[in-house]
């Protein structure tokens, strides 16, 4: 008897948080792209595996990922899902030439789509009539390059370093 007690008292309560977890969650659904709600307060990129260090080898290829913050109550929810219009700019030492967008496939160009994921790309692919020096490409300045990432209107940037093996 007592053990059927433990089992009817055991489901009770996983019911219960099941339900009262329903409608709110364990933490912030900010959705992904336009279906999301409009609470994005900042933007993180990161890159999707490894070490997070947005540095990337010449002529090889990164892929990072855009991390929407919101705030629910008197906490931050997050999602990794959130798709992000992505840019590039010059940081005050380098150039946005140091870097190229590609999807994250890195096959393929970025062509201004949402996109969670991108490949940044080290220097300019072969081919496109860049300035270079046999296999090496020359950068501007110190080989930096800001990647940018839109949310809902809300933008985050993170320097990415180009650099020679």
């Amino acid at each position: 008897m007592r053990r059927l007690r433990r089992v009817i008292l055991t489901l009770v309560t996983v019911a219960a948080v099941a339900a009262s977890t329903a409608c709110t969650g364990l933490g912030a659904n900010i959705g992904s792209g336009s279906k999301g709600s409009d609470f994005v307060q900042s933007v993180i990129i990161q890159t999707i595996s490894g070490v997070d260090v947005l540095q990337v080898l010449v002529n090889h290829c990164l892929v990072v990922q855009a991390v929407a913050l919101g705030a629910q109550g008197s906490g931050n929810g997050v999602s990794s899902v959130q798709g992000a219009t992505w840019s590039k700019a010059s940081t005050p030492n380098g150039s946005a030439s140091n870097i190229t967008l590609f999807e994250a496939d890195c096959i393929h160009p970025y062509g201004g789509e949402i996109q969670q994921a991108i490949g940044i790309f080290g220097g300019t692919p072969p081919g496109s009539g860049c300035a270079s020096a046999g296999r090496r490409t020359l950068f501007v300045n110190d080989g930096t390059a800001f990647i940018k990432a839109t949310v809902k209107g809300v933008t985050g940037f993170n320097t990415v370093k180009v650099f020679f093996s």
